[in-house]
């Protein structure tokens, strides 16, 4: 019997008594398994935030190379039909209030494009030109000349490879060439949202083509920018020759939604009130102006009140909309009449006023008089704040500021403008407004073409 040395009985004694072993190789690797699959996990969870090392590794490894494992887990990106619908919202009002997507927001688009949406798209039998062509604008962007079906349906079912190829790819180093090869293509974001509202409505493939569509025309405008060429959507001297030559004739102008402030910029220019007929979707125009800070006056809340409630006399009206009036004068602010669907009368709520450079000493004299010095005058509206060529002088929209008025105002003629929007179609404007709305004969009246506007 071999006896132990007394060292090493007392060390067992000691670590018994304790609850504490010796440690072994077998417990070194449990512990560092143990670690290593606790890393693992929070480096999952926050790779996206590229700040963890993956500490069995021996070089140290940026956890911003697992992207692709996080793209690769889909269930975290929204559907493709909600991102269809956001982008589609985005291509249209969106366009108006924040302008044309930029490459990088196109490229932010374009993350949100899931491997099975871009694999249904190139499982489509027949596909139609307006889906194939943003696929094929996209391969002639990577300078790849192959645009046959085949190829196109390769690129797609490759998924993430793809979509890392038209991330990664310089769009500023795009030749004039190519350029050229990528507009005779015809991609068109529209076409794509057309073709969404049909019998393809909600079907998968729609987003891909959608977001490559709009990332090809971003990449156009950004090199028909840097080579210095004209934009063919744009062409701005002939829309506005166009649409001011149509308001100098006194006849009704259509135009898209997008084109809405070059029409108002154009009726401003001929000193016209500018008439919006809004088709069914005036509440959607009130909405962009109300970034504006317009202030607005409902017509519908006024023959509420007066005629049909009768909560407020003829007279409070008067002085009430005297005061939204003075409010867009004394700080510059943009005047929005609005009508929705009613044919307001708004003649007994106004006056007549001469003009004053045809009017006589006298009557130039009471105009004056009656402008800012009296305290209590009359609260009728003049005639010309729905005549854009007489609106603007001093004499005439002075009469609407009382002697209170005056005090911390800030007035700038140069960005208060009228405006007149209806919820009617242009038929229905024709046949109620001449004989209610004050100088309906001279105003510049833009029919707004709403398709793209249409949620089906």
């Amino acid at each position: 019997m071999v006896l132990k040395s007394t060292g090493t009985i007392l060390l067992q004694a000691s670590n018994s008594s304790q609850g504490i072993r010796s440690p072994t190789k077998q417990d070194e690797g449990e512990d560092r398994k143990t670690v290593r699959r606790r890393t693992l996990g929070e480096t999952i969870r926050l790779a996206q935030f590229g700040i963890l090392q993956r500490p069995h590794e021996m070089v140290d490894v940026n956890s911003m190379e697992m992207r692709e494992d996080v793209y690769r887990n889909e269930r975290a990106l929204p559907s493709t039909v909600l991102s269809f619908d956001h982008l589609r919202i985005r291509c249209g009002v969106g366009t108006a209030a924040q302008g044309e997507i930029c490459v990088d927001e196109a490229k932010k688009w374009l993350k949100k494009t899931t491997q099975k949406d871009m694999r249904e798209l190139a499982s489509w039998d027949d596909p139609p030109d307006c889906l194939q062509k943003p696929v094929q604008a996209a391969l002639q962007f990577l300078c790849d000349d192959d645009l046959s079906l085949e190829n196109c349906r390769k690129s797609l079912l490759s998924g993430r490879a793809f979509l890392r190829e038209l991330e990664q790819f310089n769009h500023m180093r795009v030749t004039q060439k190519n350029l050229e090869k990528i507009t005779a293509l015809h991609s068109s974001a529209a076409a794509v949202i057309a073709e969404g509202r049909g019998h393809n409505q909600g079907r998968l493939g729609l987003y891909t083509a959608l977001v490559f569509a709009v990332l090809i025309n971003s990449v156009i405008i950004a090199n028909r920018e840097r080579l210095g060429l004209a934009a063919e959507a744009e062409k701005p001297t002939k829309t506005l020759t166009a649409v001011g030559a149509t308001f100098a004739r006194h006849e009704p102008v259509r135009i898209e939604f997008r084109h809405l402030l070059t029409a108002l910029d154009q009726a401003r220019d001929l000193e016209k009130t500018p008439l919006l007929v809004c088709n069914g979707k005036e509440l959607v125009v009130c909405c962009f102006f109300e970034y504006m800070c317009a202030v607005a006056i409902d017509a519908k809340r006024v023959i509420n009140e007066v005629h049909i409630k009768k909560i407020k006399t003829r007279e409070e009206m008067q002085e009430e909309l005297r005061q939204k009036v003075s409010t867009a004068l004394r700080y510059g602010r943009p005047l929005h009449v609005r009508m929705a669907n009613s044919a307001f009368d708004w003649r007994p709520y106004c006056e007549r006023v001469e003009d004053p450079e045809t009017a006589t000493g006298d009557e130039r004299r009471d105009d004056s008089d009656a402008a800012v010095g009296s305290p209590d005058g009359p609260s009728l509206l003049p005639h010309e704040l729905f005549q854009g060529s007489a609106w603007y002088r001093e004499p005439v929209w002075s009469r609407v500021l009382r002697a209170r008025d005056m005090e911390g105002c800030c007035f700038n003629m140069d960005t208060h403008f009228l405006f007149i929007t209806s919820d009617w179609d242009l038929a229905k404007v024709k046949e109620h407004y001449p004989d209610r709305v004050p100088h309906f004969e001279q105003m510049a009246i833009i029919d707004i073409d709403v398709s793209s506007l249409e949620a089906d």
